[in-house]
Formats: C-alpha cells, sequence, structure tokens
C-alpha cells in the first residue's frame, strides 16, 4: 500500500499542468472557458457567473486536476534607441535580457511595430528573440512580446529607430532642416520671435477704386494679407503694379483685359456650360478666399535667405 500511494503522489507530480487565467466572479464566462482556482484547472460547460469552481452546486465546471501557479511573465530587454541615414539597415535588435517569470519554462515571441509608439502590427515571422529590421525609409518603434504558456503576456519597453531624411529646406546652409532648425536665417534671432503668431485684422468693404487704408505690425520679413469675402470681380494693386490690367471676372464675358476664372476640367467659368452665377464668395478664418503674401527675397530657397514665416 505505501508503495502505491508513493507512486500516485510521484504521478500527479509528473503531470501537473500550467494554470490558466484565475477565475473571477465578476466575469461571465461561455462553455469551454478554462480557468484556475486554488490550483487546480477547470473548464466550464456552459454559460456561467459567480458560480465558484470546485465549489458550484450546479456542477458547472470539469475538474482538469492540480496545476502549477503562474507569476507574472518578464519580457526582458531589447536594446537602445538608433538614428540612421534614409533607406539603409540598422543594427539588430538583440535581446539584452532574457524573458522570465510566467511559467518559468515556456516561453514564445512576437516582434512588433508602429509608426507612433500607440498601434502595433504584428511582424509576419519574427518570433526570435533578436530582430534584424532591413532597410529602413520611415522612422519606427519597436518592442518584443513575450507570451508564456497560459499565464499572461507582457512587452518589452519600445526602442525607437530613427530614420534622418536629407533636408527639402535649409535656408540659411547650416546643416539644419528648417523645419526643426531656431533660427532659419541664422541671424541670432529665434523664429518664434521674427514670425510671431498674432494677427491684426480689420473690416472693411470697398469697390470701384476706393482706398481702405489700416496699421499693421512692422515686419522686416514679410507681409499677409488674407482676404475673406469677393464679390464676382475684383483686383489688387500690389506696390502700384495690378495683378491683371482690368479685373479678375468670376462670370466674366471675355472684355478685352478681363480675365476669367475658370475650372481646370473644362476650362469653363461661373455662368458658363451650365454652371451656376457666382455673386458672393466667402471663406474662413482657416480657409480665406485669397493669401497674398509680400516677401523680403523671391527666392526663399537659395542660401542665406532670410527666413519667410509660413
Amino acid at each position: 500500500m505505501r508503495l502505491l500511494l508513493a507512486f500516485i503522489v510521484f504521478s500527479n507530480a509528473l503531470i501537473a499542468q500550467t494554470c490558466f487565467q484565475p477565475w473571477n466572479s465578476s466575469t461571465a464566462y461561455i462553455g469551454a472557458s478554462n480557468v484556475s482556482h486554488n490550483g487546480r484547472n477547470y473548464t466550464a460547460k456552459w454559460w456561467t457567473q459567480n458560480n465558484e469552481p470546485g465549489n458550484a452546486p450546479s456542477n458547472v465546471w470539469t475538474d482538469n486536476g492540480a496545476c502549477n501557479s503562474c507569476n507574472t511573465p518578464n519580457p526582458g530587454t531589447i536594446g537602445t534607441d538608433q538614428s540612421i541615414a534614409e533607406n539603409t539597415i540598422p543594427n539588430t535588435l538583440n535581446n539584452i535580457t532574457t524573458a522570465s517569470g510566467g511559467n518559468g519554462s515556456t516561453y514564445t515571441y512576437q516582434w512588433q511595430k508602429s509608426t507612433n509608439n500607440n498601434s502595433w502590427t504584428d511582424i509576419s515571422g519574427a518570433n526570435a528573440t533578436d530582430y534584424s529590421p532591413g532597410v529602413l525609409a520611415t522612422s519606427t518603434f519597436y518592442r518584443r512580446k513575450v507570451t508564456s504558456g497560459n499565464c499572461g503576456e507582457a512587452f518589452t519597453t519600445s526602442i525607437f529607430i530613427r530614420v534622418n531624411i536629407p533636408c527639402i529646406v535649409d535656408a540659411d546652409g547650416d546643416g539644419v532642416c528648417d523645419d526643426v532648425d531656431l533660427d532659419d536665417d541664422n541671424d541670432g534671432i529665434l523664429d518664434e520671435e521674427e514670425c510671431p503668431t498674432s494677427q491684426v485684422s480689420t473690416t472693411f468693404q470697398t469697390n470701384g477704386g476706393t482706398t481702405t487704408t489700416f496699421n499693421a505690425p512692422s515686419a522686416d520679413l514679410g507681409f499677409e494679407f488674407y482676404i475673406y469675402s469677393l464679390d464676382n470681380s475684383f483686383n489688387l494693386n500690389v506696390n502700384g503694379v495690378k495683378l491683371v490690367p482690368d479685373e479678375i471676372q468670376c462670370s466674366g464675358s471675355g472684355a478685352n483685359g478681363e480675365s476669367v476664372l475658370v475650372f481646370e476640367s473644362d476650362n469653363s467659368g461661373f455662368g458658363q456650360s451650365g454652371n451656376a452665377n457666382v455673386w458672393t464668395i466667402n471663406g474662413t478664418n482657416e480657409s480665406p478666399v485669397i493669401k497674398l503674401k509680400i516677401v523680403d527675397f523671391p527666392n526663399p530657397l537659395g542660401p542665406n535667405i532670410p527666413r519667410i514665416c509660413p
């Protein structure tokens, strides 16, 4: 009898299984749901909630035997951030610290990537402890997901591979792209001081050549003039020069000197080819009808050109 008892205990130790996720009294379980409770695994026979495994009067749970308890998985670590040139290969993302915890023996890996460090996508076939991204054209975040049996999953801290794209504009030629340069024209005055965000506005109506005058703040780099409402014809005189010889017409007849606005698709204008007439054009603060920009230099892309505020 003693030998038989010893054999039974030894056999149970051999077949002890990994514990499923712990049972929760507030969770609704459907049939075939697996849980663990008090060191044993159970499977639900049908829908159930708040019926304790091993103590449910309706016998809703199937007892699958003893299990090993789970620890919280530790995903380990995978290295540090990198900075590379566009269309080059970064260094391999190496396993620095091995995963631990969970069931203590079984770990599976899944590498993931993201462009915003928020929404993540599994990388097909990337299931090793290390990962080599290959050629990159855009900056990307990477992390490694670790799963340990039925003991849950964990994620490493993400690492960022920055892809440095050549400058589109470097107005002062200092090697720092304008989109990140704090002083685009390298004159010692920060862009935020040269390009204030405050606006001076005035409301006016004018027609027939009547002049309207108002004061604007001083500006040595340029001036922007926004028009939010127009009737169906207009012209602008900028520094003594008209935009067109006569006027710009939204519904013109094609008279000598007249410039007519037309649709690019069929070269027809308002009031033509079935298009409705238009008498007033209204814009918004975000989208004015006309934006007139007067800048200090005609070529903002050349070297040592003062900054033109966007």
